[in-house]
């Protein structure tokens, strides 16, 4: 089971075991088929406290791994009878567990757990208000993965109850000792300010004020007496994080939830249901990998390197990537073809291909680096549906006039333009300010193909313009109404979003 015999706080953890523990996170991500390490270990989970996500996630990792894995049912167990916690473990070692998952609501119990286990191993899934181990590094993976694979110097909130939060403890702990700068966000009276924080305010405003990484924390009433906290009302008002007070971190910040969270208390329902949310600690998608996701997993099969990668541009599920340019650091003395060639043999189930590979400049970064970005959408307009093209393509039946889109076309064309129209509304750049080099309506046989050209894009804003374009092709409104939508700034004045499957990234051009 490893050298690592008691998990019960961070500290538990060295450097080491937290370098191997996400390079294993990695390995089990990319693979396949499930790793049978734990094949014939009895796992017990004892959890004396409702869970929903960490009871599952416990579960899902164990028979994953090959493991027996039980979850003991306490309120029908011998506890109910008046048997001690002590005599309960003893069982447990006795009929042959190798280790013991415990969430409980007392503070510090696992460590008597644990000193009742002898050889067997425990891990601590969240004992009352004092630790989350398991939970800081997961926090802190998923930070990792979207943050250029380190926290050195990220502006990091945690914002709510922390005073009664084990999340909250264990996450400064773990991310302050890698360099995180950590900020608390809370009504309560802090009397003592934890080491690794920089900045403890009672203004959540000041507190998420250029923020990489917003972490939000539920009230947690029933570790409370009568009158700790104020009215759910009250703490809305202050501290509740909607769109308004979320434009005032950075345009690239996640904001994170432990679960479960209390929509309209502590985050507002358009923050929770945003994208770039990671409310649910990155979940794989219900139709597969990503690209990011399959190409880090290659990365790791090749060379036992846990990498993130970046790429030039947002491709929402569904967007075909026929020009998508990555990066990543890896150290390695491979040659290029060798490395492109290698990573080709592990992505060939994945439905993504590496065309070509070359060393880069240090400096170099695929979003940042990019001077302008080049999409085509496909429209196939005619009375028969598409048949090979079905999902890559918008079937348009009625006859659409390309004379008109293109007219229209035009007036969204030139320098700094707001788009604030053409933004989805869960879209967090601060300005709605772009500048538009091209968009262009081909016609090819039964096929529109529209052309968009531009440095950088607002969240949708290819698909909305040509979901308006469309409109206005089939005679809904005239071209010139387009300056109209530009000068109303609303959403609800341009056309419908267009849907992914048409929509390619074509090139990028730095």
């Amino acid at each position: 089971m490893g050298s690592l015999k008691k998990l019960l706080r961070v500290s538990d953890l060295s450097d080491k075991d937290v370098e191997n523990l996400l390079l294993l996170a990695n390995k089990y991500m990319a693979q396949e088929a499930s790793d049978e390490v734990l094949r014939g270990k009895v796992i017990v989970n004892l959890f004396f406290e409702g869970s929903t996500r960490t009871l599952l996630a416990f579960e899902i990792a164990e028979k994953a791994l090959g493991a027996i894995s039980v979850t003991l049912n306490v309120a029908m167990s011998s506890m109910c009878k008046g048997e001690s916690i002590s005599d309960t473990i003893s069982t447990m070692v006795a009929m042959g567990t190798d280790l013991v998952v415990v969430r409980c609501d007392q503070s510090c119990l696992v460590d008597e757990i644990a000193k009742r286990a002898g050889d067997c191993c425990v891990i601590n899934a969240g004992d009352g208000h004092h630790e989350h181990p398991t939970q800081a590094v997961t926090d802190y993976a998923t930070i990792c993965s979207l943050k250029g694979g380190k926290v050195r110097g990220l502006e990091i909130a945690i914002c709510g109850d922390v005073f009664h939060s084990r999340v909250a403890r264990s996450n400064i702990r773990l991310l302050s000792r890698y360099g995180a700068n950590i900020r608390v966000v809370t009504p309560t009276f802090v009397a003592h300010v934890p080491d690794g924080v920089s900045l403890v305010t009672h203004s959540l405003e000041e507190g998420i004020e250029g923020a990489d990484v917003i972490m939000l924390l539920r009230i947690q009433r029933e570790r409370m007496t009568s009158g700790d906290f104020m009215l759910d009302k009250e703490y809305s008002r202050l501290y509740m994080l909607d769109k308004k007070r979320l434009s005032l971190a950075k345009d690239d910040v996640i904001v994170m939830h432990p679960g479960p969270m209390n929509r309209g208390v502590e985050i507002s329902d358009e923050v929770a249901d945003n994208h770039s949310s990671v409310l649910l600690q990155r979940q794989k998608s219900a139709v597969g990998k990503s690209v990011q996701e399959s190409v880090e997993g290659a990365i790791y099969r090749l060379s036992q390197q846990y990498v993130t990668v970046f790429a030039a541009g947002r491709t929402d599920a569904g967007v075909h990537a026929l020009g998508q340019v990555i990066h990543f650091d890896l150290n390695t003395s491979l040659q290029d073809y060798v490395i492109k060639n290698a990573l080709n043999h592990y992505l060939r189930s994945d439905m993504v291909s590496i065309l070509s590979l070359e060393a880069a400049e240090e400096s170099f970064h695929a979003r940042f680096s990019a001077k302008k970005r080049h999409y085509m959408y496909k429209i196939v307009n005619r009375d028969a549906p598409p048949c090979l093209d079905r999902l890559r393509v918008w079937h348009i039946p009625k006859r659409l006039d390309v004379s008109c889109m293109q007219e229209a076309a035009s007036y969204m064309v030139g320098e700094k333009k707001d788009f604030a129209s053409f933004r989805a509304k869960e879209c967090q750049s601060k300005s709605s300010v772009r500048t538009v080099d091209r968009i262009e309506c081909v016609k090819d046989g039964s096929n529109i193909l529209v052309h968009v050209s531009a440095k950088s894009f607002l969240h949708k804003q290819v698909r909305i313009i040509v979901g308006t374009l469309v409109q206005c092709g089939s005679g809904a409104f005239p071209p010139s109404y387009v300056l109209e939508i530009l000068e109303r700034k609303s959403r609800a004045a341009a056309g419908a979003t267009a849907p992914p499957h048409g929509l390619y990234l074509v090139l990028v051009e730095y």
